[in-house]
């Protein structure tokens, strides 16, 4: 009996281990974020030349000031590249996510949780940080951070030489991501709760001016970069372009997670911190003060941006199991039956485990490594390449990292997802909504040559410029693939090469259905993609498919039935 009694906290231990196999074989999925091209470039353009970047290179914007703070995970990342591919790239990213979430199990052990609380609160916590499970640097951040609270758990209670590493960890952190600055606040916070709670101890101790000796050396350290204090400013942008969202479409481009949240956006966040402050509350007795702090810290930080709610799922996966294994413990003195009842929640917790993680596999599979092909203007950027075509370049906003990989430096690229030029910003955004004016804007940057994708990433929505240029007596499209649209110059090319590789409107409407296809196929919720669908479908007589498309449309945004262009669809196609 005492075996069986002990059976469910065996299994969830296999539950916890189980879900970091998990963690790791569904992060190691296929390269796509935008951000990586530029990244890797500016690695290979760094180690090539044995300088850090300083100015905007690669871009029409080539004299703006430009501070990579990632510089350390730039060089990093081209190195595993040079090792493994992109397929070393997917790996780096699953592991990064896994140790991540196995240092979080750590501190919640180290602070006495139990296996099954564990198990319990782990997986559904890390399944919320989902979206930023990109090759980015931001993945050092959350490691960083776990790290930190990890550190901090192990020095907390007397002086300790683990509490040394803090700054060895900023050396590397703040060289790696700009999010280092938030060692910071968690520093304080921690350090204001061990003081109040262990003051008496630690004034015995010493442990007091150890803490300050080593606070003073992490900030410190926060500025042994080779920009200095300009590696954390970068920071700063998040205002700007919170400021520059008035302009309309900056929302629906790669930096949407820069957006404040609120509820309409991102109600699960709302919920979760509700229910961490339930279970904070009702296990109070192992939850000190520090540990408050933190968690009231990483909620408010949460509120006020969309990308800083990971923070609060990690904090919470580290710091509320012990909250949970008290209410287990209350449970099991006043419910005689609780033996029963840990199975109830180990059952549980494994059915909601594979609940939550079965869209994620379905969406990128187990070690499905690589490259995302069709994410990116691949065959696009080679047509270009072998064709010699004439420069400058305008491309959408979040190609430029991967043109800029494939064609520097016989092309620089007109901006790209992390540009830092107000104005060329402006300049680019002008031309992507083809706001009047957008062929002066072209030919003032000397623009021969258009690259564009289809349809924007995060709504489905066909780009503006790409029905600009395809009734424009002045454009040609020379290539059409699946993604990717290339337009060229008439004036800028021979007749006869033009005779040769021009290519019918018809061809543009294709890659559009594509691209607006595979978007929807891996983010059902881009409900614009469906309406382009539909729209497409229709436009060819193919009337059943239009209804099908305007059916997966109303089912994920309702109010669409009352847009004119639904309604008009609705009609054509009865």
């Amino acid at each position: 009996m005492a075996l069986l009694s002990r059976m469910p906290e065996r299994l969830a231990a296999l539950g916890v281990l189980a879900t970091l196999v998990l963690l790791l074989a569904v992060a190691s999925s296929r390269v796509h974020s935008f951000d990586v091209f530029w990244q890797l470039h500016a690695g290979r353009y760094m180690l090539e030349n044995a300088a850090v970047i300083r100015n905007d290179l690669f871009s029409l914007a080539h004299s703006v000031e430009r501070w990579e703070h990632c510089w350390l995970h730039d060089i990093l990342l081209y190195l595993v590249y040079l090792a493994g591919g992109y397929a070393g790239i997917s790996l780096l990213k699953g592991v990064l996510v896994a140790v991540t979430a196995a240092v979080t199990v750590r501190v919640a052990r180290l602070r006495g949780a139990s296996w099954l609380a564990v198990f319990i609160l782990m997986p559904a916590a890390l399944y919320q940080t989902a979206g930023g499970w990109l090759e980015r640097p931001q993945l050092w951040s959350f490691l960083c951070f776990a790290l930190t609270l990890l550190a901090f758990e192990l020095g907390a209670l007397e002086r300790s030489a683990r509490l040394w590493m803090l700054p060895v960890l900023m050396l590397f952190w703040v060289n790696l991501h700009a999010g280092a600055i938030l060692m910071l606040p968690l520093l304080l916070a921690g350090a204001a709760g061990q003081v109040f709670q262990r003051r008496k101890i630690m004034m015995k101790a010493g442990a007091g001016r150890c803490l300050m000796m080593v606070l003073l050396l992490v900030l410190g350290a926060a500025f042994l970069t080779p920009y200095g204090p300009k590696a954390l400013e970068t920071v700063l942008p998040m205002v700007r372009v919170d400021q520059w969202q008035d302009l309309g479409i900056e929302r629906y481009l790669s930096n949407m997670d820069w957006r404040s949240t609120s509820f309409e956006r991102m109600p699960e966040y709302y919920y979760a911190v509700a229910g961490a402050l339930v279970l904070a509350f009702a296990g109070w007795r192992r939850l000190d003060l520090r540990s408050a702090l933190l968690l009231v810290g990483l909620a408010l930080m949460g509120a006020s941006l969309m990308r800083h709610t990971s923070f609060f799922y990690l904090g919470s996966a580290a710091l509320l199991p012990p909250c949970l294994t008290e209410v287990g413990r209350r449970l099991s003195v006043k419910i005689r039956v609780f033996p029963s009842l840990r199975w109830v929640a180990w059952v549980g917790a494994a059915a909601l485990l594979l609940f939550l993680y079965r869209p994620l596999y379905k969406t990128y599979g187990f070690f499905d490594i690589g490259l995302r092909h069709w994410h990116y203007p691949v065959e696009a950027a080679e047509f270009v390449r072998k064709a010699a075509l004439p420069g400058n370049l305008y491309n959408t906003y979040d190609w430029g990292g991967y043109l800029m990989w494939a064609l520097y430096p016989e092309y620089l690229v007109f901006w790209d997802g992390r540009s830092s030029s107000e104005a060329i910003f402006r300049e680019g955004l002008s031309i992507m909504k083809a706001e009047p004016g957008w062929e002066r804007r072209l030919s003032r940057n000397g623009v021969n040559l258009v690259v564009t994708k289809a349809c924007l990433v995060d709504t489905g929505q066909r780009y503006p410029i790409v029905d600009a240029l395809r009734f424009s007596s002045d454009w040609a499209l020379v290539f059409a693939d699946e993604s990717s649209l290339v337009f060229v110059r008439r004036s800028a090319v021979s007749s006869d090469w033009l005779r040769s590789y021009e290519l019918p409107d018809s061809r543009a409407l294709d890659t559009i259905l594509s691209e607006a296809q595979l978007l929807v196929r891996y983010g059902p919720q881009r409900v614009l993609g469906w309406l382009e669908i539909a729209r497409i479908e229709a436009q060819r007589n193919r009337h059943a498919h239009s209804r099908a498309a305007l059916s997966q449309l109303l089912v994920r945004a309702p109010q669409a039935g009352s847009w004119p262009a639904v309604q008009r669809l609705i009609q054509q196609t009865r």
